[in-house]
């Protein structure tokens, strides 16, 4: 028998995965944000994005900080501060780079079957 460091696979550097992060309700709740009628889905690409804080160009690969979109909307701040007080209470993480202030997201939408392929988003990111 596997002993629990043989049977998980080792995750990448800078990588902190916690399944029960977010309980049944808080992601029901995410959901329907990411759904409301308020949602501005873009059809940039083969797949619905929405884009918050800045605008990310798919064709240069970053963001280009003229195309500020606005501050996050008060629920995915709180997500964000969130995300960082979950990392920063994480006793023996280091994360790659020190943590800066959440200012952009993208949300991408997959119907079934379809899959991410291998790519970067953002190489000196």
């Amino acid at each position: 028998m596997l002993g629990d460091e043989e049977a998980a696979p080792l995750a990448p550097p800078g990588l902190l995965y916690e399944p029960e992060f977010a309980t049944t309700d808080e992601a029901r709740r995410l959901l329907g944000e990411i759904d409301s009628d308020e949602a501005n889905w873009l059809p940039d690409l083969s797949r619905r994005v929405q884009h918050y804080g800045f605008k990310y160009d798919y064709k240069a690969r970053q963001i280009v900080r003229s195309m500020h979109l606005g501050p996050l909307p008060g629920w995915l701040r709180e997500l964000a501060d969130d995300v960082t007080r979950f990392v920063e209470s994480n006793d023996g993480f280091e994360p790659v780079e020190p943590l800066e202030p959440f200012d952009q997201a993208i949300i991408n939408e997959y119907e079934p079957g379809e899959g991410i392929a291998a790519h970067v988003d953002c190489e000196p990111c």
